[in-house]
């Protein structure tokens, strides 16, 4: 088995170097007319089976990221919204299902002081993103914002940071070079009728930056991805978890072997499926650690193991040509230990041989 996406040999053993995935949502929507499919859904799960991070981006606000990252079967890691003014951590764990990690806002004021200077403040409709509640408008939004909106005076759009705001007025796009000359703001047309606004200095790009150092992940490892996501990303995804025939879930854990590999004519590094069964909205799940000279670390989610039993999980293993311990009398059944994890609640853990 070899492993995909470039090699790195760290305590003596052979590991697939990890890379960050970016998708752009918002060109990968415009390419395949807003249809998210479930090819789209499964390539992603194999691809962060196999260690990579995937990093979602898109410039809608974080209330339309997350409805986002739902259709595409993310619910943990790094995702980027509002052109990248916001980075949060998504985490089912949390009440809130996210935490922000980085947040760069600016204030309203010197917009709607230059707004009234080009006599547009009486005509134009301006909205702020009121970070995972919604927005704050001067007048309603018909359409083009997700999320509730709570209509404000103008002196409360002024007084608080926001992260995104938006402006949508009869030919507004039109005075984009003025608006953000006059006030050192980036503004983007949208359309015709309509503007994003967010700090200067503020990308996608140097958002994904930030999460490949918080990542700890060298600058060459990023794969950008705007459209076609399975042309980008295949070359990352072992050959041997695509082929026909294959359950998700085994194609799942095959990824998650056969990245990790022998340096050598050795044996193959110890290496587990843990498995848990919780009372929360982690209630059931699976993932592959391997052992390293400090210790036991988590190698890569199991998506497809969400819900699943220990049952399946052996099913799973066997299709993709795993083996493991099994008891040495009777019906000779898979041992499986307990084990005790940080994150997830009670736990157990099959050890697996990937030979």
């Amino acid at each position: 088995m070899s492993p995909a996406g470039g090699t790195a040999a760290i305590d003596g053993v052979t590991w697939s170097i990890a890379r960050l995935v970016m998708l752009d949502i918002d060109a990968h929507l415009a390419a395949t007319d807003q249809r998210i499919s479930a090819d789209t859904v499964g390539t992603l799960e194999l691809v962060r089976a196999a260690g990579h991070t995937v990093l979602l981006s898109t410039d809608r606000s974080l209330l339309g990221l997350l409805r986002l990252a739902a259709r595409f079967g993310v619910r943990e890691g790094y995702a980027i919204c509002s052109h990248g003014a916001l980075t949060v951590r998504l985490d089912p764990g949390m009440p809130s299902g996210y935490e922000a990690v980085r947040a760069v806002t600016f204030d309203l004021a010197a917009l709607i002081l230059q707004l009234e200077d080009l006599q547009l403040l009486s005509e134009v409709s301006i909205a702020a993103e009121d970070v995972g509640r919604g927005w704050r408008v001067n007048r309603r939004f018909e359409s083009g914002l997700h999320g509730p909106q709570e209509q404000v005076p103008l002196t409360r759009l002024r007084g608080g940071p926001t992260t995104l705001a938006r402006l949508h007025t009869a030919g507004i796009s039109e005075y984009a070079a003025v608006l953000a000359a006059g006030t050192g703001l980036t503004v983007t047309p949208t359309g015709p009728d309509s503007c994003d606004v967010h700090a200067p200095d503020v990308s996608s790009t140097a958002a994904g930056d930030a999460v490949r150092d918080r990542l700890d992940l060298p600058a060459h490892t990023t794969t950008a991805v705007r459209d076609s996501l399975n042309d980008s990303v295949r070359s990352l995804i072992p050959p041997d978890a695509l082929r026909p025939g294959l359950s998700p879930l085994a194609a799942q854990l095959t990824a998650a072997v056969t990245t990790v590999t022998p340096a050598t004519a050795g044996p193959v590094p110890e290496m587990v499926v843990r498995v848990w069964h919780g009372d929360d909205v982690r209630l059931a799940g699976a993932e592959v650690w391997t052992r390293r000279k400090h210790g036991w670390v988590r190698h890569a989610p199991i998506p497809a193991g969400r819900g699943t039993t220990m049952r399946d999980i052996e099913h799973a293993a066997l299709d993709a040509g795993l083996t493991f311990p099994r008891g040495s009398e009777g019906r000779r059944r898979p041992w499986w230990r307990s084990t005790a994890n940080d994150g997830p609640p009670a736990g157990f853990e099959l050890p697996l041989d990937g030979t």
